[in-house]
């Protein structure tokens, strides 16, 4: 190869990967018999003919400066092969360009020079010579050095932790098989949720954030890079995103060697659910977002060979998406209008005007965005379309694209009966009106899209659609359709008796389908691969109300675009500029006195449970994270005339004794209760002293007026399974939808609770987090191990006598187990207790002790086996935390829970299972080594996960997060 200076590999050849793409065409075809593997190992039979021609595999040499450089392609392994470098014409026809028969080597690769100027897509084709095993196949480069790049990774993330988890195993695999990219890139991940843990990647680092969206978490990352001279671009990746590790290889390999240096990279995206097919290869703004190439087969090679692959001019107003978007830092003077998510791409390439390629072979993959669309998704991409408009495109047809647009969706949405939808579109039409002022008082959204999701609840996509009749859209003939629906309201004033009573369906990818609504009393849109789907019912009302409400906002708007339109234009610096987002960020970390936190005391003199030992423990973690705690109490007695006292204005009930520390009102707690009980209503109180939020440990009807309010709802139990629990399953979710009204945030206490939230109650996932509980207990200096082999050493059970903790299976599996190591049995008489203490009795070796002080319960987990934990449902289950603190091995019921908590250090068993449960005790009785082991695991993930300290930094940022807010 002539003029080498510097030799470097520009691309690996990739394979087909379940976890991204696991369609072959895409990678390459084979004539012959033929094996390969994700680790880049290639095995070929006599005569086989392999051609990396897939869309994955082709290389874009027409981004490649050539001036002083050339190409290669290099191997290794064992056998002999005909090499071929072919050129890939726009036909799909190709061309050799180079050839040369090779000799396989374990240690050095061979290589098959270029001689003439690789400018066009090039593919390499290997036809074996006897039995070939080939690796490390890759396109290099040699000649004049590169320009300098490196590229800053950011990653934004908000409750994702899986496909994070994913993301991060990919690319450190990754990495660790190439040293040579971690001289080139490193990784920013910008935690929205301010709930991970520190990442244990020498090249990744951990920012938390408030949750101000994608254009929050982006800007974010700028912020971070802006001060290092050292990193020259930055790549935006969605955590949901997979792709290709050696995509980043490839950008940068096109930045340092690309005939442009200001070129900007946007990667494709595919859609998992069609692996084979183009979804978008970039995009373009007119008055919708236009996908490039959509649609396109990418199974051929003249499908390859047809794509887009110049690189935009600012006039034509691509953009680049974030899911997989790199760009040259010097060039990004403006940063992430705050969208919060939605459109803060296109604002940033229009504004920024970056030149964009869209290199083959560089894309993304991701689940289908059917069931993306909601009313919230509407909402915002409404007032982004709108606004987008405003700013970058001029004049009278920009105005009647405005109002054409705007009408076009209502009506659909409107008319097919997603009356929620229709109304989000108002509202985000009423926003975008209300100026630049309203974006920077609305940077997380949270109230906003708590309100969609109450106003528009059905209009989510939920599992187990409701079953239907499928039924033909109704055609009248001569094509009278049309007009028969103008002249009805899209049928909303023809009699009830005349519309069909069987149901309409679609798809869900059709949502708000006016044409198979009409004439119906109720349109399904489903899914039935998934299970998702949603059914929205004729509702005359509603439907007119939305129309008025539209006529009325749509008009306000319309009348004053060019006055907004220069608003805008003049208040981009102020929204968007590196200044701004800077000064937002400065108000995060000003030293500001300890938050105040308001915590109900309403069940500190009751028996003790769960969610009473939850209530002190978190005024303790609060405590240790630095907040001071106002507890609100009940001052006693009901005065008189409470009946009336409940209809009087929610002014008149004052929650204040004037001391920070305490705050109180006479009965209290018992009027609320009577007020939703017989009203069904929240009851508002005010301090005359305002705390900076207020958490209720639980459930209550009580909120305090004038700052943000969190409530922890533990688990879904009444709901999932009434016959374990004797709280009233409809009261309870009565009370629940009055909370996702009322309430800024609401807590739960283990990811698989709120996945039930999510699931049960269609709750946005931006309006639950996790907060693990901690161990109120102390732990001894040391823990005498060997002493848990100690004969006498007791199975201990923690937690209520009642029918929920599975007591008598435990019992029955104890006897059954022929043990001769006692069962403490510690906790309170619940529900339904009596018929179980009476088998306890009966039960030689089983002991129930009660309430245990915090003192006698550390002296006894200190010298116990085992705890067993054989709860039928649980939402968190401390037990099994303060269990794991003394080292303690764990035999658990496998609820998802449990499993969430416990991790690897304890034996599941089915908690119907009483044999199981016998099993599992046996083991424990019997194997020393199996209870080091367990004992040893067991105190690695309490102080991993569970110590107060680690915990008590993520509740000083979720507290922090929400007494900024009120700021």
């Amino acid at each position: 190869m002539r003029g080498q200076h510097v030799v470097t590999l520009i691309q690996r050849a990739v394979f087909p990967d379940a976890a991204i793409n696991a369609e072959r065409s895409l990678f390459y075809h084979a004539a012959g018999a033929m094996k390969c593997d994700q680790t880049g190992c290639v095995r070929l039979d006599d005569g086989t003919t392999f051609t990396l021609d897939g869309y994955y595999n082709v290389l874009p040499g027409q981004l490649y400066d050539w001036d002083g450089r050339s190409l290669a392609f290099t191997l290794r392994g064992v056998g002999r092969v005909r090499a071929e470098i072919r050129r890939l014409a726009v036909d799909g026809s190709s061309r050799p360009v180079a050839t040369a028969e090779l000799v396989l080597d374990p240690e050095l690769p061979a290589v098959l020079p270029v001689e003439e100027t690789p400018d066009g897509l090039m593919f390499a084709v290997l036809t074996a010579l006897g039995p070939v095993q080939a690796c490390d196949l890759a396109f290099a480069i040699a000649g004049r050095a590169p320009r300098v790049a490196f590229i800053a990774g950011c990653i934004t993330t908000f409750a994702r932790e899986a496909a994070l988890a994913d993301t991060l195993g990919r690319l450190d695999r990754y990495i660790a098989a190439n040293p040579d990219l971690g001289d080139r890139f490193r990784l920013l991940v910008i935690d929205n949720g301010s709930t991970l843990a520190p990442l244990p990647l020498a090249w990744a680092t951990l920012v938390h954030n408030p949750n101000w969206g994608g254009s929050g978490g982006f800007a974010r990352a700028l912020h971070a890079l802006s001060g290092d001279p050292g990193v020259t671009h930055a790549l935006f990746m969605d955590d949901d995103a997979r792709f290709f590790p050696d995509a980043i290889r490839r950008t940068w390999a096109i930045l340092a060697y690309g005939t442009d240096p200001d070129l900007a990279i946007s990667g494709a995206l595919i859609v998992a659910q069609d692996p084979a097919v183009m979804f978008e290869n970039g995009a373009c703004f007119r008055d919708v977002p236009v996908r490039r190439d959509a649609g396109m087969d990418l199974s051929s090679r003249q499908s390859v060979a047809a794509l887009s692959h110049g690189a935009s001019t600012p006039g034509d107003h691509r953009y680049g998406a974030w899911w997989f978007f790199c760009f040259p830092l010097a060039q990004a003077r403006i940063w992430p209008f705050p969208f919060f998510v939605r459109g803060d791409d296109i604002h940033f390439s229009l504004a920024n005007r970056f030149r964009i390629a869209n290199p083959v072979g560089i894309a993304a993959v991701q689940d289908s965005f059917d069931h993306r669309q909601t009313p919230l998704s509407v909402y915002l991409d409404t007032r982004q379309q709108v606004l987008q408009m405003l700013m970058f495109f001029q004049g009278d047809a920009a105005h009647h694209t405005i109002a054409l647009s705007i009408r076009a969706n209502f009506r659909r949405y409107n008319a097919a009966y997603h009356y929620g939808t229709a109304g989000a579109i108002i509202q985000a039409l009423a926003d975008v009106a209300q100026g630049p002022s309203f974006w920077d008082a609305n940077l997380g959204l949270e109230r906003r899209r708590r309100e969609l999701r109450h106003r528009a609840a059905c209009e989510y996509p939920a599992p187990d659609w409701p079953a239907a009749d499928e039924t033909a859209p109704i055609r009248l003939p001569f094509g009278l359709t049309w007009l028969a629906r103008r002249l009805t309201y899209d049928g909303h004033i023809l009699p009830r008796w005349s519309l069909r009573r069987s149901v309409a369906c679609t798809s869900l990818d059709r949502r708000g389908d006016r044409h198979a609504a009409f004439g119906h009393r109720a349109l399904v849109t489903r899914d039935v691969q998934t299970g998702m789907g949603t059914i929205c019912r004729m509702d005359r009302a509603r439907y007119f109300a939305n129309r008025c409400g539209f006529a009325r906002v749509s008009h306000a708007l319309l009348a004053r675009l060019d006055t907004l339109a220069t608003e805008y234009r003049e208040a981009e610096d102020a929204l968007a500029s590196p200044a701004a987002w800077a000064h937002r960020f400065a108000q995060l970390v000003v030293a500001a006195p300890a938050p105040v936190v308001a915590i109900d005391a309403k069940l500190e003199h009751s028996q003790p449970s769960g969610v009473r030992s939850y209530g002190m423990a978190l005024t303790e973690i609060l405590g240790q994270a630095g907040c001071e705690i106002a507890t609100v109490r009940d001052a006693g007695h009901v005065p008189a005339g409470r009946i009336a006292l409940m209809f009087q204005p929610t002014r008149r009930l004052v929650a204040s004794s004037g001391a920070a520390a305490d705050l109180t009102a006479a009965g209290l707690f018992r009027l609320a209760q009577s007020r939703f009980h017989r009203l069904g209503r929240m009851t508002a109180v005010h301090a005359g002293s305002p705390p900076d939020l207020a958490w209720w440990t639980y459930p209550l009807p009580l909120r305090l007026a004038g700052v943000p309010n969190i409530y922890t709802v533990h688990d879904l139990i009444p709901l999932a399974d009434p016959g374990n629990s004797p709280v009233s399953a409809p009261r309870l979710l009565r009370l629940l939808r009055l909370i996702e009204a009322s309430a800024d945030h609401v807590v739960t206490v283990s990811h698989a609770s709120r996945d039930d939230l999510l699931t049960r109650l269609g709750w946005d996932p931006g309006f639950v987090s996790v907060l693990y509980q901690s161990s109120a207990l102390t732990t001894p200096e040391t823990i005498d191990a060997a002493g848990r082999n100690d004969p006498a050493a007791p199975l201990v059970c923690v937690g209520s006598i009642e029918p929920r903790k599975n007591i008598a299976r435990l019992l029955a599996a104890y006897r059954a187990s022929g043990t001769a190591r006692p069962l403490m049995l510690c906790g309170a008489a619940g529900w339904h207790s009596a018929q179980i203490m009476r088998e306890i009795e009966q039960t030689p070796g089983a002991t129930w002790t009660g309430v245990l002080s915090d003192r006698d319960l550390e002296a006894l987990l200190t010298r116990a086996r085992a705890l067993i934990f054989p709860s039928l449902a649980e939402g968190f289950g401390r037990p099994l935390v303060e269990a794991m603190q003394f080292g303690l091995p764990i035999i658990a019921s496998a609820l998802a829970p449990s499993r969430e908590v416990a991790g690897d250090c304890a034996l599941f068993f089915s908690p119907h299972d009483t044999g199981a449960l016998a099993e599992a005790i046996v083991r424990i009785d019997t194997d020393d080594d199996l209870v080091c082991d367990l004992g040893t695991r067991a105190r690695a993930r309490f102080a991993s996960t569970f110590d107060r300290d680690v915990l008590a930094c993520e509740y000083r940022r979720f507290v922090a997060r929400f007494a900024a807010a009120r700021g």
